[in-house]
């Protein structure tokens, strides 16, 4: 035999040798079969079936099957109610091939069922959940075939389930009567979204469905279940983690781990036993990147990649990324109270952000652009904190990717809001299961700052009126129920899992002003209490995490949920689009009698037209959070965190959000990105002075030149000085006093304003206006606007000019797709404002269908 005959014989069996490697390989990796396919659901005792989406739920496939009109359009909500009390049946069959059914270990896994369902598998059932906030995994071995397999999931309505458990309760659990809306209160009973149950921003749709991936997993020897990273120390020069790695195996093997971050490898040999095993690996990382908040650093994220071997063959595998940070939240006694406030790397951090519901109600509506698109929208606001609110759901790995990736912490509360709970121990092992899940799930994120058990149920209890029906020995026995949960389970839990600060409930000081010096308040004097704006400066606590002011959403949004003649507040559509109601439920124009209150206090006015109270709603919503986020942050040190309500709606409504269910920011959002710019002029009017103080969220000094002047509203230069500044990093510094008799004896002070803004290598990056009176007393000119419209890579700019004061402009463009830098601002005599505006549109429609409307003419047509 020649030698080129024997090289290719050689070589052939190297081939055949190194495929039938790799088919070993491969064979005994960790399968994941997608089940989430070729569904059909079925109202119980009917034959027809309709194609069903899954993830998905029951409301969404009745719609796509055209067998309801659109949930949110007009008042659809009242007659789509009976869904929630039936009981609905999903099913679809599958096929698998040897290679799944001849693995060791075969387990169901549903990583989202809402909520009561029982799962049968060929006939067999194999699982009844109760909670939609767990993921269920059943061992289904021997239940499996290669063809024909029947998959069946039949949800019972949660009236059903939960009525009985109302009738034979000891006492009434109680809930507010905005937010589960109903006579017979039950939402507290069951391990689901309380916003399903309707809120005072929400509707009633009671939903349910296979709302997360299914999938079927197969394996051999062992697999990684979870793996945990836990900080040692952290430094400048050394990061020393280590990574518990969680390991579920099928017999005693000898395994292989091989973790690699950036290139470099960690491996770890052990025999591991059958059943769960925990192998820790320490991590070394020589000169960390650290991970720091937005605007305060970069965002650098560790790619850190787990391999499992037996006998050096590949058998599971974990890609995940992480990011390196110190992060402590302070909770210590000073001689005000007891701070509040995160530090992270090292540095006290001024909190900037707002509440967070769930974006839809129906939760597989929500797509990975809407995520992108409001985390983004949260990121150009200069925020740096969202509070995933108790209310809704535990968000989705891609909500907490995103926050990793741009630089927003997470303050995580736990799925209970403002209502009393059962206290049985079914119950508490359900939620020990439900808190395991999600935080072995959401650990890792360097997002997630802290825990907390959940919103707004302590301050209830004593403050709404819930134990005035029950007994002395009643009301013993309930709250000694609560802190078993929430003081001693959940944390108990909590600590067994992870390292992060918990919180026992939010607020932990009450409601408005008490104990306002200690922890986290809500205030909500401004808005339920009627109090003026004025009184966010003199209710500032240590960490404000809630308080806000309703606004309608733009007209554009409106036209979508509504007919022509329902577009006026007094119409059966806009009541039932607005949910803040009062007298239980009777008043449903409580929202909009508040909203007009305010609009006489600060405007002297109720507009009759639509669009222009739409306008003024939004500006006098711009107004409040504008008003308070300075009060908070002129007093940083003391309080260092605001967190305003709420960022976003869950379905088209009137509400506290500053971006509506469509993503249009309103007047407040454009506000908020001022208000939480990193450097920020602050003006405190005092009894003979004003101070004019910057706030800095920089974490260096800086120098700036500080141009201050007052002017009237045509103009003139009343007054002017200038100053060459430093601003001190992480704080707020007077940086000068006008004294006010000196420079405003002799002007009319309706008439005149203040402005002024801080310089650094020739650009303004911080500014302001002030107003000696009410914007009721302002004696505005008559509009005066001159625009030019100019070709840009992203759309255009629009340059705007004035020789006079324009109050509030608002920029609208009609029949096109757009979005604007900036909105609903002031435009100063003789200082140009630029305006990008993001579009494919032409120029000439976008020209000619540009439209202005300002403070100035609403004052005029009073």
């Amino acid at each position: 035999m020649s030698s080129f005959f024997k090289i290719l014989i050689f070589s052939c069996s190297l081939m055949l040798l190194f495929n039938a490697c790799n088919d070993f390989s491969s064979s005994e990796k960790v399968l994941h079969i997608d089940l989430n396919n070729d569904w059909y659901f079925s109202q119980n005792n009917s034959d027809q079936w309709y194609v069903a989406q899954v993830p998905g739920c029951v409301h969404t496939d009745l719609f796509n099957n055209n067998l309801i009109p659109d949930p949110y359009f007009g008042i659809n909500e009242n007659f789509l109610q009976s869904i929630g009390k039936s009981n609905w049946t999903y099913k679809k069959t599958f096929s698998l091939d040897s290679l799944v059914l001849n693995k060791e270990e075969l387990y169901l896994v549903f990583e989202g069922l809402d909520t009561y369902a029982d799962v049968y598998l060929n006939g067999n059932l194999i699982l009844s959940a109760n909670n939609m906030f767990r993921t269920w995994k059943v061992r289904c071995n021997n239940l499996l075939k290669i063809n024909n397999n029947e998959l069946i999931v039949k949800f019972k309505s949660v009236f059903a389930v939960d009525i009985p458990k109302w009738q034979k309760a000891k006492y009434r659990l109680k809930a507010c009567d905005n937010n589960d809306q109903a006579d017979t209160m039950i939402s507290m009973y069951a391990r689901k979204a309380p916003f399903h149950y309707g809120w005072d921003w929400g509707p009633r749709f009671i939903t349910y469905g296979i709302w997360k991936p299914v999938y079927i997993e197969a394996w051999n020897y062992a697999k990684i279940n979870d793996i945990r990273i836990t900080n040692n120390e952290i430094n400048n020069t050394t990061a020393s983690l280590n990574a518990n790695v969680e390991i579920e195996a099928s017999q005693n093997c000898n395994i292989e781990i091989d973790i690699t971050i950036n290139k470099k490898h960690y491996r770890k040999s052990q025999l591991i036993y059958k059943g769960n095993n925990i192998v820790s690996v320490p991590l070394k990382i020589d000169n960390p990147i650290l991970w720091w908040t937005n605007n305060l650093g970069g965002q650098y994220l560790y790619t850190i990649k787990t391999d499992l071997r037996k006998d050096k063959v590949l058998i599971d595998s974990k890609i995940f990324e992480y990011g390196i940070r110190d992060l402590k939240i302070v909770r210590e006694k000073d001689s005000l109270g007891t701070s509040f406030y995160v530090k992270l790397n090292g540095i006290p951090v001024f909190m900037k952000g707002a509440n967070y519901i769930p974006q839809d109600n129906f939760q597989n509506r929500v797509t990975s652009d809407k995520y992108e698109n409001i985390i983004k929208a949260a990121v150009e606001a200069n925020m740096n904190m969202l509070r995933v609110w108790g209310g809704g759901i535990y968000e989705n790995d891609i909500f907490y990717d995103l926050c990793d990736k741009y630089g927003i912490l997470v303050w995580q509360d736990l799925m209970f809001a403002c209502s009393m709970y059962p206290n049985d121990t079914d119950f508490y092992q359900n939620i020990k299961h439900e808190i395991i899940d999600n935080v072995k799930r959401l650990r890792n994120h360097p997002s997630i700052a802290l825990w907390c058990g959940n919103n707004e149920c302590e301050a209830g209890w004593e403050s709404w009126g819930w134990k005035n029906d029950l007994s002395v020995n009643e009301q013993n026995e309930y709250f000694e129920n609560y802190k078993k949960l929430f003081y001693e389970l959940i944390p108990h839990t909590i600590d067994s899992l992870d390292e992060r600060y918990y919180h026992f409930g939010s607020p932990n000081t009450g409601f408005n002003n008490i104990e306002i010096n200690n922890g986290d308040n809500h205030y909500w004097g401004v808005w339920h209490g009627n109090a003026s704006f004025s009184q966010f400066k003199n209710n500032i606590g240590r960490f404000v995490s809630e308080y806000g002011f309703q606004a309608l959403p733009e007209i554009s949004s409106i036209k979508k949920f509504t007919n022509p003649l329902d577009r006026n507040i007094k119409s059966i559509i806009m009541l039932n689009h607005q949910r803040c109601m009062a007298d239980k439920r009777k008043d449903k124009s409580y929202g909009y009698k508040i909203i007009e209150k305010y609009m006489i206090n600060e405007y002297g006015i109720i507009p009759e037209d639509f669009n222009q109270y739409i306008y003024l709603s939004q500006i006098l919503q711009a107004k409040a959070l504008k008003t308070a986020i300075e009060s908070h942050r002129l007093n940083m040190g003391y309080c260092m965190g605001t967190l305003y309500w709420q960022l976003n709606d869950c379905w088209p409504v009137v509400s506290w959000s500053s971006i509506d269910y469509y993503g249009k920011w309103k007047a407040s959002h454009f506000q908020v990105k001022k208000s939480y710019n990193p450097f920020l002029i602050v003006f405190n009017d005092e009894k003979d002075s004003i101070k004019l103080y910057v706030v800095s969220d920089n974490l260096k000094k800086i120098d700036a030149s500080l141009q201050i002047k007052i002017l009237d509203f045509n103009g003139k230069n009343i007054w002017n000085n200038s100053e060459n500044i430093f601003i001190e990093p992480l704080r707020t510094t007077l940086k000068y006093i006008i004294p006010k008799n000196e420079i405003l004896s002799k002007v009319e002070l309706n008439k005149v304003f203040l402005y002024a803004e801080a310089i650094n290598d020739n650009k303004i990056i911080a500014s302001n206006s002030y107003f000696f009176v009410s914007d009721k007393e302002l004696d505005l000119p008559q509009v005066e606007i001159f625009k030019e419209l100019k070709k840009a890579d992203f759309g255009y700019i629009l340059i705007l000019r004035s020789t006079k004061l324009i109050r509030n402009v608002m920029i609208k463009i009609e029949n096109i797709d757009y979005q604007l830098s900036d909105n609903y601002f002031d435009l100063l005599p003789d200082m140009p404002v630029n305006i990008n505006i993001f579009t494919k549109t032409t120029q000439e429609k976008v020209g000619e269908n540009i439209e202005f409307f300002t403070l100035n003419e609403l004052k005029r047509l009073k």
